[in-house]
Parts: C-alpha cells; sequence; structure tokens
C-alpha cells in the first residue's frame, strides 16, 4: 500500500512478501521507503503516470506493464486502487499486482506450438481429416484436398459415401463408425483410384477423440501413401507364387492347386489327370548356344502350353525345363493319351530364336488322381518316375505311371549319390578302342571310353551313367579325370615309338561353360608330360551350334596348343556344315548309323558319300564309328574314308587287354610291343 505524504511524494506504508520479492528487498527495507527510491522514475514513468492519475481522478486503474527488476522483466497486471483519507488526512493506494511472466511465456511457448502443430499440419504428405458423430467431415489438410481432386467446400460436411463415395468409400465409414461406437482406434487400408485413374493405396489411422465427459465426439484419421508398399507386397506375392522368367505359376501354387483339384474331385467322385513335361535335350542347347537363347526358349514354350491349356487345366513351370500339367474331370487315359500327343505336337513346331531355328521334343510323365495315389507328394513321384521311364527309353513319348517304375526311380536316386563319389573312390576305369587305317591295316591310335566298377551293379557302360553325370554336374570331374588317365597313358604309349599314338578323348558341353577348360588341359599336359599332338579331343555335334566368342575362343585356344579336334557321331544331331569352316575342326568322326545301313539303303550311301566329299573339300581327316565287318571296311574305303574303329577290329578294353592285343595285332608297325 502506497499513501501520499507530501503532494507527489509516495511511500511503502505496507507490502506483503510477493512483493518484496518482486522489488528485491526485503519487507522491514522497504516499509517507509519512497517509491521511486524503488522504481526510478526515468524507468517508470508508466506507473508514475497511472499513479497520478489514480490520485487525481480517484477511480480504479488497471494496466499491464514490463518492468525491470533485479532478478530480469516481469509482465505484470497492475490494479491501483485509491482508498478513502485516513484519520491523518493522508491519501493512500492500493496496488494489486498479478505477476504474469509465467503464465504469457506459456502462452506464448502454446501459441508456437500451435503455429507449429498448424504449419505441420497443412503441410504434411499426409492427409489428415477430423469426423464428427455422424461420419461427416469438419477438417481436412491440405493433403487431403489434393489427394482428393476436390475443393474444401466439396469436403466439408459430407461423409465419405457421399464424397468421394464408392464401395471402398462405403467400408471406410463403416470404419469410422466402429471406432465412434467401440472407442478402440484402429487401422485401415483404403484403396482406390485418383482422377488419373491410378490405383492408390492409403493405410488410415483412426483414433477416437473425446470430450470431458470421456464421450467419443469425433475420429481423427491420418492416412499415409502405401502405393510404393502394396506394389512391393503385390511382387513379392507374385515371386512366391510365380516363376520369374516364363511368367507362368512355380511350385508352390502347383501343389495349392493341386490339393484343391483333388478336392473337388473327391466332392463330385471325378479324376485328376497330372502330366510332368520336360524338354529333350534343352540342356545341350542351354549350355552351347547360351542362358539367353535357353530362356527364350522356355518362354516361347510357357506361352505354348498357357494357349493349349486355356481355362481346361493348370500349368506351371516347377524348374529348369520341367512343367507341369493339371487337368481335371479328365474321362480317362484316352484323353490323357490324346492330351500328350497334343502337346508333343505343340512343342515339336520349330522356334524361332534370333537367327536359330530350334526343334523340340518333349518327354511326359502321366499319373492320375485317385487311380495311382491319394497324396500329393506321391501323384508327383510316380508322374517323375514315369517321365524318367521316357527319358532313358529314347525320350521324345510319354508314358502312364506303372507301380514297377517307381522302383527304377529309386535306383536313379541312387546311382546320382553314388556317382559323387566314384572318381574319390576309384571306381572309374578308362577302356581303350583301337582306331585302324583300313587301307593298310595300321594301328594309329585309339578313343578313352569311360566305365563304372558300381560296388553293387558291376560294370556300367557309359550309356547308364553318363546322362546323370551330365543332369547333375559330376561330368566336369569326370571328364577331368579321364583327360588325365588317358595323356598318362599316351606317354607310355609313346615312348621310343617311330609312329605316333594318338588317344582321343570326349568332352562334354559343359566341360566348356563356367570352366577354364583351357588352362585345364594345359596344367594336365604339364603334369603328366604328355605332348599336345599325341591327344585328340572329340565334341559334340551340338556345340557347333555355339557362335559365341567364348566357345569359338576356347576351341581356338585348344587347337592353337597343338591338340586336334574332332566333331563325334557327325550327322546325327544339329548339323550346321556352314560351321566347319568357321571352327577348327581337324577331324569328323561318322556316326555308326551311316556306316550301318550302307550297304542297303542307297540314301544311306549318298549321305555317305556327301559328307566324304565334305570332308576331303574341307582338308578335315575321316573317322568311321561302329564297322562291324570286313565288306564295310571295303566299302569305307572305295568311299574314301580312310580310317575306321569298331567290333571288326577290338570292342573297348582296360589298358593291359590293349597292350595284350596290340602286342598280337599282325600289322602293328614293327617294334617290339613293350615299347607302346
Amino acid at each position: 500500500m502506497l499513501e501520499e505524504r507530501a503532494p507527489g511524494q509516495l511511500y511503502l506504508a505496507d507490502l506483503n512478501h510477493a512483493a518484496a520479492r518482486l522489488v528485491g528487498a526485503t519487507r522491514e527495507e522497504a516499509i517507509g521507503r519512497g517509491v521511486f527510491e524503488l522504481w526510478p522514475r526515468e524507468r517508470s514513468t508508466m506507473l508514475a503516470h497511472n499513479l497520478s492519475r489514480c490520485l487525481e481522478s480517484g477511480e480504479v486503474i488497471r494496466y499491464q506493464a514490463r518492468i525491470g527488476l533485479p532478478d530480469g522483466r516481469r509482465e505484470l497486471d497492475i490494479h491501483l486502487i485509491p482508498l478513502e483519507r485516513s484519520g491523518e488526512d493522508l491519501r493512500r493506494i492500493l496496488v494489486h499486482a498479478l505477476d504474469l511472466t509465467e503464465q504469457r511465456h506459456q502462452s506464448r511457448q502454446l501459441n508456437t506450438l500451435e503455429r507449429v502443430y498448424r504449419t505441420a499440419v497443412e503441410n504434411s504428405p499426409d492427409t489428415i481429416a477430423r469426423y464428427d458423430q455422424q461420419c461427416r467431415r469438419i477438417y481436412a489438410n491440405g493433403a487431403f484436398v489434393r489427394v482428393s481432386g476436390r475443393s474444401m467446400s466439396d469436403l466439408l460436411g459430407k461423409t465419405p459415401l457421399e464424397v468421394p463415395g464408392g464401395p471402398t468409400a462405403d467400408a471406410y465409414q463403416r470404419a469410422i463408425k466402429t471406432v465412434l461406437y467401440s472407442g478402440e482406434p484402429t487401422d485401415f487400408e483404403l484403396k482406390w483410384r485418383d482422377g488419373e485413374g491410378d490405383e492408390l493405396c492409403t493405410l488410415i489411422s483412426l483414433t477416437p477423440e473425446r470430450d470431458g465427459q470421456g464421450t467419443v465426439v469425433s475420429v481423427l484419421a491420418v492416412g499415409r501413401d502405401i502405393t510404393d508398399i502394396e506394389s512391393y507386397r503385390r511382387q513379392l506375392h507374385h515371386l512366391s507364387n510365380f516363376d520369374t522368367l516364363s511368367g507362368l505359376p512355380n511350385r508352390d501354387q502347383f501343389y495349392r492347386r493341386l490339393q484343391q483339384m483333388m478336392a473337388d474331385a473327391d466332392a463330385h467322385q471325378g479324376r485328376v489327370g497330372m502330366m510332368l513335361l520336360d524338354l529333350d535335350r534343352f540342356r545341350i542347347i542351354n549350355d552351347s548356344l547360351g542362358h539367353s537363347i535357353g530362356d527364350a526358349l522356355l518362354y516361347e514354350m510357357a506361352i505354348r502350353l498357357l494357349q493349349h491349356t486355356e481355362e481346361s487345366g493348370f500349368v506351371a513351370r516347377l524348374g529348369g525345363d520341367e512343367f507341369a500339367l493339371l487337368i481335371a474331370d479328365i474321362d480317362g487315359r484316352q484323353e490323357m493319351s490324346d492330351r500328350a500327343k497334343a502337346l508333343q505336337s505343340l512343342v515339336a513346331r520349330p522356334c524361332r530364336v534370333e537367327e536359330h531355328e530350334l526343334v523340340l521334343s518333349a518327354s511326359i510323365g502321366i499319373a492320375v488322381y485317385p487311380d495311382d495315389g491319394r497324396a500329393v507328394d506321391d501323384l508327383l513321384k510316380f508322374a517323375d518316375s514315369a517321365l524318367h521311364h521316357v527319358k532313358e527309353n529314347g525320350r521324345d513319348g510319354f508314358r502312364f505311371y506303372d507301380q514297377w517304375l517307381t522302383v527304377g526311380l529309386t535306383e536313379r536316386m541312387l546311382l546320382e549319390t553314388e556317382l559323387r563319389t566314384a572318381t574319390q573312390r576309384t571306381e572309374l576305369e578308362v577302356y581303350y578302342q583301337p582306331k585302324i587305317d583300313l587301307r593298310y591295316g595300321r594301328v594309329l591310335g585309339c578313343e578313352a571310353l569311360v566305365r563304372w566298377n558300381n560296388p553293387r551293379r558291376g560294370l556300367l557302360a557309359p550309356d547308364s551313367f553318363i546322362s546323370i553325370a551330365e543332369e547333375t554336374g559330376t561330368i566336369v570331374e569326370m571328364g577331368d579325370w579321364v583327360l588325365r588317365t588317358a595323356c598318362a597313358a599316351a606317354v607310355r604309349w609313346n615312348q621310343g615309338g617311330a609312329q605316333r599314338f594318338t588317344v582321343a578323348v570326349n568332352l562334354s558341353a559343359r566341360q566348356f561353360v563356367g570352366q577354364d577348360l583351357v588352362g585345364t588341359v594345359q596344367k594336365i599336359l604339364l603334369e603328366t608330360g604328355c605332348r599336345p599332338q599325341w591327344i585328340e579331343l572329340e565334341i559334340t555335334e551340338s556345340l557347333l551350334l555355339d557362335d559365341r566368342t567364348e566357345t569359338r575362343q576356347t576351341l581356338d585356344d585348344l587347337h592353337a596348343l597343338g591338340l586336334k579336334i574332332a566333331i563325334d557321331d557327325f550327322g546325327t544331331g544339329y548339323s550346321a556344315l556352314s560351321y566347319l569352316a568357321r571352327f577348327p575342326i581337324d577331324v569328323l568322326k561318322i556316326d555308326r548309323a551311316f556306316v550301318q545301313g550302307v550297304e542297303q539303303d542307297s540314301k544311306q550311301e549318298k549321305l555317305l558319300r556327301g559328307i566324304v566329299g565334305l570332308a576331303c573339300s574341307l582338308e578335315i581327316e575321316l573317322v568311321a564309328e561302329g564297322v562291324e565287318n570286313s565288306r564295310q571296311a571295303d566299302y569305307l574305303i572305295e568311299l574314301g574314308c580312310p580310317t575306321g574303329q569298331g567290333y571288326l577290329f577290338a570292342r573297348p578294353m582296360p589298358e593291359a587287354d590293349l597292350l595284350t592285343w596290340l602286342a598280337r595285332y599282325r600289322n602293328w608297325p614293327d617294334q617290339e610291343p613293350g615299347a607302346i
């Protein structure tokens, strides 16, 4: 409280402790002192002015001021209340000051936060909207307006079903009602189309908003665009259910569809036909022409199979070149036979891939539900065993499952396992078949042929396991071992000999793919001390299809080392005669099929004469395989083929037997047998 002791002189008559803290003095120190001792007049002009007004007018004066005090500037709400004169006839003023400093600070913070919040909400990429208890939209931020393609006036006051409307909006509005009634937050995925017609996906978080009594009065909807995530999810779903190369359903989806079709068949007492289709010799094309050609061929076959099945069946790619077809409600085996024949014709149609025109055949294994089995895995196993039977018996055909076939499939799997370790267990052996100069009867060399001493089945010829080795990849290790063994033998046989003794070794197409074949050959020649001119490398005719730089370079490098390059079984595969001039080919080995029929078949004779003429014009050596009698040998000499091998001279034999045979052979050159 202030009192005027002289005109215009105001002193502190009393004050409480809060006021004392405000002026920066104790209560005892402040009482009796002049107001402007504590607040100098030059710093408190507003206070001085309002005190004068209060004294003169006798009215209550209220104002707000920021006053510098020892503890800093304070914001005060000040009431100046004039009091009645006291008995001493002194005028008094009651000063009531409310410190608003902290309140104003908090208010400014709230205003700042509100501006930040409003700016964030209005500029957020997320859509934000609020819905009242009737699901009417009472707020929408800028992102919501932009994404919806509507004006704010069109959006506010409308329910989702009204704007934008449609079946997805109906589901969305029901989700809002659920939150209003339950009071529980939830998430909702909304799929819709924008003004451009593009499908979008938004994840909307719906949060209930309550009043002071806890009643849900509105729902806040915050939506985030997850179109990219939804697209990624669809891609993952596609990858987990469809083959990436062909676009066909994959093995997992095949299993699910088969189970569904089996259940439908049980309900209607029907049958389901399963066909496993394998493209014959596809691996040769893939390895020789390259994976890009192979992939294009697989895609073309997938399109053909889809067009064949249409809506009457289901087709999937199980992996590699193996496809599966399911046919529901079949009548019996006759229908499946007709379909298998149609598929064979479909596959056999020429396929043009880049500059190559390729013709394939198919092997098909068939199993029928429930006739052959009632379990998914059993049916697949049974169809697979039928398929393998077709492949092992010449390919290009189809077969229904028979119970005894399962035994054959089990045996094949066992052979695959045993073959993987056959080289380490020294179960492989090289047999040699001599090559003869038909004109003079001289032995020119031999061909190295692998045999397998299987502990269970005895000695196995290549026909029993080479295809398995090709499929499993063990042919690479096996081929390296045969080459090393043949090189070591060539060294022994050529020591001290006046005449070169050449050993021919077969190479697999798989040894050209992803392998350093040239480096391997160089290493083996160095380790064994074998001269390159003692070795002849035989390749399959299908490798001529490979016009890639890498394959041609490999053959050129091998030829540059001094090794001869021969084409085995010439005339039976994918003949591409123009390639003979482009690759370093030294020898053509005429397939036994031409030799066996040459005496009776005039066409065979013409073909054989053509091959001989071609080889002579290109200065390529000729070797006839499968010579079994002297008439064939004489005929070959007459045609101009000087070299042959076959049972007329000797069957393939171990090295020890070959040495014995050479010692007895009447026209062996004049040298000691032990020298070879």
